[in-house]
């Protein structure tokens, strides 16, 4: 899902969900961000700083750039970012396999066309953002001016990791194809958003299928792993108190026999069957509780005397004449 989008009268971006003027409603995936991961984060970011750093280590060794364009490299704050420019193209690449997923779902004979030029757009975006990270926003068409003016060298770079990108997703894309010819589900919903106005959140299912006779909720990842706090999402699809349609009315949320991660990485394509029962909601909505608790608390203060209470009038007197 991307990082902002509409769907009709919903709406999305970083900060929250907005429905019929309703909002923000909170995203369940940062609540869901409320239960930690320990160190895993942190040294997941320190690798691609790690990583970022070799490659221009490798590029000064093999005399691609010269020693003033390493020093500088090493010392810029887009060595410091590299994380969030590893974890930002990992995202653009979950969207393209994610926008594959809805349009072979929707029976689209161009879907693996459409993956073919997504791809590409995404490559050259990733290019694009990091020539320019003090740039926010950028439309097709001013990236594809900035590639139409870079030197031939910078030209060939995008074209070879192009390359490398269908390299990497093509064996991800076959195997979900054979998944499909083999499990033959079917799509009964893709993309669609729910909320719950009681715990204030709302989240974008990727998809409702029956596989096997049984309905269930289904969420695509391309991660590495598959966590099991992914449960607590499907959990929070799965009990919230209604679909919101693009027209601005409120539909059921289906009730469903459970939930479901099609994990498709390195080739291969695997059905994870995913607990998201009452129990899962539970440490959901805890979650949520963590949430509220750190944006309204207020932070420590300066301990000061709190004033004692003035007594009410008449009182001074009368204890005076008892204790005399």
């Amino acid at each position: 899902m991307a990082e902002a989008g509409k769907n009709g009268v919903i709406s999305w971006n970083r900060l929250g969900y907005k429905w019929r003027g309703e909002g923000p409603f909170q995203r369940v995936t940062t609540i869901k961000s409320k239960k930690g991961s320990g160190d895993a984060l942190t040294n997941w970011a320190a690798r691609m700083v790690a990583e970022s750093a070799a490659r221009i280590a490798d590029d000064l060794q093999f005399g691609r750039i010269d020693l003033t364009s390493a020093i500088i490299a090493l010392k810029s704050d887009q060595l410091a970012q590299s994380h969030n420019q590893n974890r930002d193209a990992a995202a653009d690449f979950g969207t393209v396999f994610h926008d594959l997923v809805e349009n072979i779902a929707l029976g689209d004979g161009d879907a693996l066309h459409i993956a073919d030029a997504n791809i590409e757009r995404s490559v050259v975006l990733a290019a694009y953002k990091r020539a320019n990270p003090k740039v926010k926003d950028e439309d097709d068409r001013t990236v594809r001016l900035w590639r139409q003016n870079l030197a031939t060298d910078a030209q060939d770079d995008i074209t070879r990791e192009v390359a490398a990108a269908k390299d990497r997703l093509y064996p991800d894309v076959q195997a979900f194809l054979d998944w499909c010819d083999a499990k033959k589900p079917r799509w009964i919903r893709n993309e669609f958003q729910v909320f719950n106005r009681r715990f204030n959140y709302a989240g974008s299912v990727d998809a409702l299928v029956e596989i096997d006779g049984y309905l269930l909720i289904l969420d695509v990842k391309t991660s590495k792993s598959v966590h099991r706090d992914y449960s607590l999402q499907l959990a929070a699809y799965r009990y919230a108190e209604f679909l919101a349609e693009p027209d601005g009315t409120e539909a059921p949320v289906p009730g469903v026999d459970g939930g479901v991660i099609l994990h498709v990485r390195n080739g291969a394509c695997e059905l994870l069957e995913i607990p998201c029962g009452p129990s899962e909601f539970a440490a959901f909505t805890a979650c949520r509780g963590l949430y509220d608790f750190d944006r309204n608390t207020p932070e420590p203060t300066p301990w000061a005397r709190l004033p004692m209470p003035s007594l009410p009038a008449g009182i001074d007197d009368a204890l005076e004449a008892v204790f005399r």
